[in-house]
């Protein structure tokens, strides 16, 4: 419950006993104890101990296969920041959906998954560094696909294609160097990050797959605000997405950059 192991019995209640705090409805909370393992026991012969006690973790099981993705894997199913799970391209959903909930149901490359999200605990801070600052900035390296988000106090670098993506619209933001300049399309971002090298078998939503492994880096990082990084605007059935981050932050090398990008 939470960020805590429980247990209750189903059957043969008058028969079980057991370690824990009596919460609601039954339900008895384990905590940690050095000088001893949680038991439970069922009459006279059957018991069970409790050899670990670390929080209940995030999963995902297909629904045909029965398989279980867990760990790093989940990056390739939802994103996770600030305590919540999102859909994947959440910034162009609708808002009742961009949320996952313990139970839904998910679509992946796959086949469909259901998911199991214990209520998440807040992040640990590893960093002292926050979109929002002032003087957060980014350098982005399209050469090696890596990009180091930088402030006064710390810096944290980012790999992969996310960084493409990123570079996709790090460059209007940068260049139309006013304050509503940068705002991109789904179509318009995808045709850009084709521009920069991006795989041309991909479609416009692995423009928002990669948003999201991007910011589930930087939160992993310890980075603060991640939400911040895009900003999101809607008319109507029309959805633009720029990045952030001030124009004066932004600074890209490498790949010959063309002029007409």
């Amino acid at each position: 419950m939470g960020s805590s192991w429980a247990w209750r019995a189903i059957n043969s209640s008058e028969e079980t006993r057991g370690s824990g705090a009596l919460g609601s409805k039954g339900w008895r909370v384990l905590r940690p104890d050095p000088t001893r393992r949680p038991r439970i026991s069922i009459g006279d012969d059957s018991w069970f101990e409790f050899v670990d006690l670390s929080p209940p973790e995030a999963f995902a099981r297909n629904v045909s296969t029965h398989a279980v993705v867990s760990g790093d894997a989940l990056d390739d199913l939802w994103e996770c920041f600030d305590g919540k799970i999102y859909r994947l391209g959440w910034e162009e959903s609708e808002a009742t959906e961009i949320q996952h909930a313990d139970g839904d149901l998910i679509q992946g490359t796959d086949g469909l998954y259901r998911v199991f999200c214990p209520r998440l605990s807040a992040p640990t801070v590893i960093a002292p560094l926050m979109i929002s600052m002032a003087d957060c900035a980014v350098e982005i390296d399209l050469d090696n696909l890596q990009a180091s988000f930088e402030s006064s106090h710390a810096a944290v670098a980012v790999r992969g294609e996310c960084v493409r993506v990123l570079a996709a619209y790090a460059l209007p933001r940068r260049d139309e160097h006013y304050s509503d300049g940068g705002w991109l399309t789904s179509i318009e971002s995808h045709s850009r990050w084709l521009q920069l090298g991006g795989n041309v078998k991909s479609k416009p939503d692995r423009i928002g797959f990669e948003r999201g492994k991007l910011r589930t880096q930087l939160h992993k990082a310890g980075v603060l605000e991640v939400k911040k990084l895009f900003e999101r605007r809607s008319s109507g059935a029309n959805t633009t997405i720029r990045l952030g981050l001030s124009p004066d932050n932004i600074c890209i090398v490498g790949d010959e950059l063309d002029d007409d990008i």
